[in-house]
């Protein structure tokens, strides 16, 4: 076999190993945590990341009364966050600028790439370092084989050309870890990113008076 044959047959599994759409499911544990079990069977164990072109769609259980996805336009920049809270449903919509606020508020990372690689899921991964402004470390994978346009615009990871594959989280104080579990190759109707019907639109104002106080 000749060094052009080589060459070729390398160049074509390459490409076949890229994905334009599909799914992700990740794992969710929870690290430096001690909650008990009961509050631990109330917390998401997985989530499931839909993909197509420039659209991202994440969906996520908390519990067994509240439904929570996230769609998100890569192009136009805009993100809806849809709540189900036994049956209450609210889509709370995002633009660029607000996106913004939020990340500035939460504070920049500092993303230092790191030449080191894995396979997660059977995708090859790039490492980087990540320093936030409290000063914590921790380490995030991220995948060039799963084609997203402006996959991290709206999140502190901005930084990265390339699809997360395992990575941390903070929301509300509580740390989050994701990793990847796998990858589904398939066909993602351009339905799963409209807003459901029976949602009503909430700013993030109205929202937060809905939760909890701490």
């Amino acid at each position: 076999m000749t060094a052009l044959v080589i060459c070729f047959l390398l160049i074509g599994d390459w490409a076949f190993s890229q994905v334009k759409e599909g799914m992700v499911i990740y794992d969710i544990t929870y690290p430096d945590t001690d909650f008990d079990k009961d509050v631990m069977k109330m917390l998401p164990s997985e989530s499931s990341t839909f993909f197509k072109d420039d659209k991202m769609r994440i969906d996520m259980k908390v519990g067994t009364s509240m439904n929570n996805s996230i769609i998100v336009d890569n192009s136009k920049k805009e993100v809806h966050v849809l709540m189900d809270m036994m049956g209450n449903k609210m889509d709370m919509a995002m633009t660029e600028k607000d996106v913004e606020k939020d990340i500035k508020n939460e504070g920049a990372y500092t993303i230092s790439k790191v030449d080191e690689t894995k396979k997660i899921a059977g995708y090859l991964c790039n490492k980087a370092l990540i320093n936030t402004k409290d000063g914590q470390e921790f380490s995030v994978w991220y995948t060039k084989d799963i084609l997203v346009k402006n996959a991290n615009w709206n999140n502190q990871f901005r930084g990265l050309e390339g699809f997360l594959m395992e990575f941390r989280m903070n929301q509300n104080g509580l740390t989050m870890e994701m990793t990847a579990r796998e990858i589904r190759t398939e066909k993602v109707s351009d339905d799963i990113f409209k807003i459901p019907s029976g949602y009503k639109s909430v700013s993030k104002n109205d929202l937060e008076k809905m939760m909890p106080s701490k």
